[in-house]
């Protein structure tokens, strides 16, 4: 499969196996600072987030809004302070 070439693979072991995510740089980047914040390497936050995907959500997806709901709310946290 070809793939826009703005898009990075990794590989992950999610509970249904091992499995390739493609996503932009940027939100491999902000899946890296999301792990390591909670003392964790890319690929155990990526398999944590995959556990509770809804079904209508493909994997790559399901990733790029955890990322963007973590963002989301580290904004609320940080205006609150």
């Amino acid at each position: 499969m070809n793939l826009p070439r703005n898009l990075e693979r990794r590989h992950v072991v999610a509970e249904d196996g091992r499995t390739t995510i493609a996503l932009e740089p940027e939100f491999w980047q902000a899946a890296d600072m999301r792990a390591k914040a909670k003392g964790m390497d890319w690929r155990q936050w990526a398999a944590v987030q995959l556990i509770g995907k809804p079904n209508a959500y493909g994997r790559a997806s399901w990733l790029r809004v955890s990322i963007l709901k973590g963002q989301e709310i580290g904004e609320r946290s940080k205006a609150k302070a």
